[in-house]
């Protein structure tokens, strides 16, 4: 089997483009562990690929909104806790987190983002609302 690759699973920069930070978060997340050296990887190494030299790769023309797309995708995996800067390096080097030692393809990341984070956030949220209505309620009470 080929190893995937971000043209192989986007196979212009339209389709590169149109995809949603998330879907593209997915798709680094299955594409990167392959390329990663000493556990991790730069952003060279997943955008290279699109741009070869002989043309075969998206046309330099969209290579601003390839990359704009690009680090919307990383700025969602940051966001998700799902990758880190390497902070043993002063290169930027992505490593993937503990989070997401466990996802493998963008199925699992679809999953993560469906089944994850934000719903903890909001019992959290709804939490100290009631927190905040029973102390206003409190301090309301005595000076009546």
């Amino acid at each position: 089997m080929a190893t995937l690759s971000l043209p192989s699973l986007f196979s212009n920069a339209a389709r590169f483009v149109g995809t949603d930070a998330r879907s593209l978060g997915g798709a680094i997340i299955e594409v990167v562990p392959p390329l990663m050296q000493n556990g991790r990887f730069s952003v060279d190494t997943l955008l290279n690929p699109l741009y070869q030299p002989d043309g075969r790769a998206y046309p330099q023309s969209r290579r601003r909104p390839v990359i704009l797309a690009f680090a919307e995708a990383l700025s969602w995996l940051t966001a998700q806790g799902l990758i880190v800067i390497d902070p043993e390096h002063s290169y930027p080097y992505y490593t993937l987190t503990r989070r997401a030692s466990d996802l493998r393809t963008r199925a699992d990341v679809e999953a993560f983002r469906k089944g994850g984070i934000l719903p903890e956030d909001i019992v959290l949220l709804k939490r100290s609302c009631h927190y905040f209505v029973a102390v206003i309620t409190t301090l309301w009470s005595s000076k009546l």
